[in-house]
């Protein structure tokens, strides 16, 4: 029986399908749940205006996320932190306090579409994710600095912290680098006493073949067809 699913429906099909589906199947769980409908000229009319109408409401939404991503290039977000003497910050940035900022600055969002992982606790610029659409990739861009500061200050700052972790970086990976080189070593290291170790046996090996030859007694002169008596092999001293 052919039908057209009215809803997402899991293992099924997406909204929108037209199916070729078992007639009980149909009749006893699609339709009566109101998750399909039988395919006919009519609902394939239906079928084709909710595709134009859902093709225009995506074309909007897609001209909407773009006008938003427009509006974020043109507006830097700035706030400010306080810091104590040891360069510790009290308290942080969150997505609510994003959502405020971009309020002030003319554009309401709602602070669950603003994708900030962990709250911001240090001074420096921030690219934070903003879901609007799938087809527009959207960040909002903040700089934070110290109470009285600004923009340059927060630039500033995020400098001072890309220095100091390249620094970070280049040390953990000359440590890691060390860690290697040194297990490079042990093992060759290893290889070589396993080697000396097959090596000294191999040579007892042959020594107590030695030995245990030197201690056989002497083999019996025998006679051979014509009597004559073979003269021993002389033994190797």
């Amino acid at each position: 029986m052919k039908v057209i699913l009215t809803v997402d429906v899991p293992d099924v099909g997406a909204r929108g399908d037209r199916l070729d589906v078992a007639a009980g199947f149909a009749r006893n769980f699609l339709i009566p749940r109101q998750l399909a409908v039988p395919e006919t000229t009519g609902s394939l009319r239906v079928l084709s205006e909710d595709n134009k109408r859902s093709g225009l409401r995506d074309r909007k939404a897609v001209d909407e996320a773009r006008k938003i991503a427009k509006f974020l290039e043109e507006h830097e977000l700035f706030t400010t932190l306080q810091i104590g003497r040891e360069g510790k910050a009290f308290g942080a940035i969150t997505s609510k306090d994003l959502a405020v900022l971009l309020t002030q600055a003319g554009m309401t969002v709602d602070r669950r579409r603003i994708q900030l992982s962990k709250p911001i606790k240090r001074l420096g610029v921030f690219e934070v994710a903003l879901t609007v659409h799938p087809e527009v990739p959207t960040n909002i861009k903040v700089f934070v600095d110290r109470e009285n500061g600004s923009p340059a200050g927060a630039r500033a700052a995020q400098d001072t912290f890309d220095a100091e972790q390249r620094v970070i970086d280049e040390a953990a990976k000359a440590e890691a680098d060390a860690r290697a080189e040194r297990a490079r070593e042990a093992e060759e290291a290893a290889r070589l006493a396993i080697e000396k170790a097959a090596a000294r046996r191999a040579r007892e090996e042959e020594d107590a073949k030695a030995r245990e030859a030197a201690m056989r007694p002497p083999t019996e002169p025998v006679a051979d067809a014509d009597g004559e008596v073979a003269a021993p092999k002389s033994r190797k001293s």
